[in-house]
This record gives C-alpha cells, sequence and structure tokens, in this order.
C-alpha cells in the first residue's frame, strides 16, 4: 500500500516547518521533535486527547548548520540533536518551566554528525558521522557535564544510522561502505546488570556482502530482535539472530530480501506491538520510506512477513 496523502483526521504540521530534516515522538507519544534545515530543534505537544491538535511549544536555537537528527532519551528527561556543524547537543527538560536548557555540546566528532540513538533504558547516546566513526556520551555527575565513553571506528564511510536491540547490550550501524556492523558491551568485571557506562563497545559481527550500495538505514524490533535494513540498491532486508552462536560474537542470517522500491530505500522502522494474551501473537509492521516517494508496511509475524499492505 502506497501512502501519499494525510487523513483529514490528522493535524498537518507542514505549513508550519522548514524543510523538516527527521522526526521523533516522545516516550509516551504525546510530544514530537523535529529536525529542520533552518538549523532549529521544535518541540510539538498534542493538546488534547486526540491526535489532531499539536502545538509547538518550543524552538530550541544554536546549532550553526542544518540539523541532521534529534530524540529524546528513554527517561523523557533529555532531547539530543546533532548537525552539519559537526556538534551534538544534549538538552535537560526542566519541568518546573516545561523548558528545555542546553545542558552540554559535545564537539568530538571532526565532520557532519549524521544520527543520534538512545540506549533503550539508559542516558546514553550514541552518535555517527561523515567521519565514519560513532561515539557514545552519558552524563558524568563529577564534572556536571556530558563525556564521551567511547569512539568506535572501523566503518570506511559515513556512518548513516544506529539501532540498539532491546536489552542495549548490542548496537547496530548502517554505513556508506555498505556493510552492517555489530557492536557488543562487555562490562569490566561482569556486573549483575548492565550499566553501558564501563567497560568497552567491540565489534563483534560485520554484515557484508548483503548489500550492493550504501546502508542508509537500520532498526532493531525490541519484540522479536529481527534486525532490519534500507539499503541503495532498493532493497529492504531483515536479518534474524541465529540460535547456535558463540558468547562472544553472534550471527545473523538474512531471512528477507526484497526490492520494495524503484529507488534508494532512506529509512526503516519497526512498529511492534506484544501480544495480548496467552494465544496472541505480536502484531509486527515494517514501514520503508524511499527516494521513490513510497511508503510501504509489510506485515511480519515471527518466521518473516506474510504480506504488504
Amino acid at each position: 500500500m502506497a501512502l501519499g496523502h494525510a487523513s483529514p483526521n490528522f493535524k498537518d504540521l507542514s505549513a508550519e516547518l522548514f524543510a523538516p530534516v527527521r522526526m521523533r515522538f516522545s516516550p509516551t507519544g504525546r510530544q514530537l521533535v523535529t529536525a529542520s534545515f533552518d538549523g532549529t530543534v521544535c518541540v510539538w505537544e498534542r493538546t488534547a486527547d486526540t491526535v489532531t491538535e499539536w502545538e509547538c511549544y518550543a524552538t530550541l536555537e544554536g546549532h550553526e548548520n542544518e540539523v541532521k537528527d534529534a530524540c529524546f532519551s528513554a527517561s523523557g528527561e533529555y532531547l539530543a540533536s546533532c548537525s552539519r556543524d559537526k556538534t551534538v547537543w544534549i538538552w535537560e527538560h526542566l519541568e518546573d518551566t516545561d523548558e528545555y536548557d542546553c545542558c552540554s555540546i559535545l564537539n568530538d566528532h571532526t565532520q557532519d554528525v549524521k544520527c543520534l540513538r538512545w540506549h533503550p533504558s539508559l542516558d546514553l547516546l550514541a552518535s555517527g558521522s561523515y567521519d565514519n566513526t560513532i561515539c557514545l556520551y552519558r552524563p558524568d555527575p563529577d564534572i556536571s557535564d556530558w563525556t564521551r565513553v567511547a569512539h568506535l571506528t572501523g566503518h570506511e564511510s559515513t556512518v548513516w544510522s544506529l539501532a540498539f536491540n532491546a536489552s542495549g547490550s548490542l548496537l547496530a550501524s548502517a554505513s556508506d561502505d555498505k556493510t552492517v556492523r555489530i557492536w557488543k558491551f562487555t562490562p569490566p568485571e561482569q556486573p549483575s546488570a548492565f550499566s553501558g557506562t564501563d567497560g568497552t563497545w567491540t565489534c563483534v559481527t560485520t554484515l557484508s556482502g548483503f548489500h550492493t550500495r550504501s546502508v542508509y538505514s537500520v532498526d532493531w524490533c525490541h519484540v522479536t530482535n529481527l534486525l532490519a535494513t534500507g539499503c541503495g540498491d532498493n532493497h529492504v532486508r531483515v536479518f534474524r539472530q541465529t540460535q547456535v552462536e558463540s558468547a562472544s560474537a553472534p550471527s545473523f542470517e538474512k531471512v528477507y530480501d526484497d526490492q520494495t522500491h524503484t529507488q534508494d530505500v532512506n529509512a526503516v522502522l519497526w512498529c511492534a506491538q506484544e501480544p495480548a494474551g496467552h494465544n496472541a501473537t505480536a502484531r509486527i509492521l515494517l514501514a520503508s520510506a524511499s527516494d521513490d516517494e513510497v511508503i510501504t508496511l509489510a506485515r511480519f509475524q515471527e518466521m518473516g512477513p506474510s504480506n504488504c499492505v
């Protein structure tokens, strides 16, 4: 099913934005953040118990060039933005005034910062850049600022997209070098709970030979553990972590490969809901967007797609 027109039941924000590059919902779904070509970040809030009433209640300024990505942390306490100006900004939500205050500007990348992704449960932020590297950041109470805890190298070209698995112990990175790398967190002394802020991140698997052009998007389903990629070869692919694997190096097999589009696939995104009852199955959709101006939705079951809708 190609989606080309907005429903009259939904609020159209297009007239109020300057060329938005990317948008993300908050964990509660009541806020929406948009990253824009004009260098601003806008935070929208649903003003009623319907999906039709949205209001821009905060415009965050400071980046010197177009904003490439913006997203909320899992706790909702922080908002991160990245830009062509090579910086990552961390904004803290002030509950008493319901405003956002910039609490850190991170300058570790040497080129455009293309993408961001928060850890699913911790205040740990990953950023990918045109400089081919990934940085991970966390707040450091000792200096009242954010600090870089990892600098991941290995990609031979731009890092376009990032995705954590459900536990946050694995991080996937999609690159212009036609590969997806899987990075694994290793704690220093095997603590009982994953902290994400100590230990090391190491590349344990590289998915190479599957994509014939740049990999622009990657997303990890937190219900099925399926990993989806969108590629410049017009294909959408899905990978499943195999049952037989070593503890240190997980392996993946390709379970779905379809030339869904006629041009570059720029984004893939899972929408998954846990099963509601004992005999129910998870309802899983995979959306993909392309330069061909088409959005496709594929419905997945545990072993693969059942049909496109």
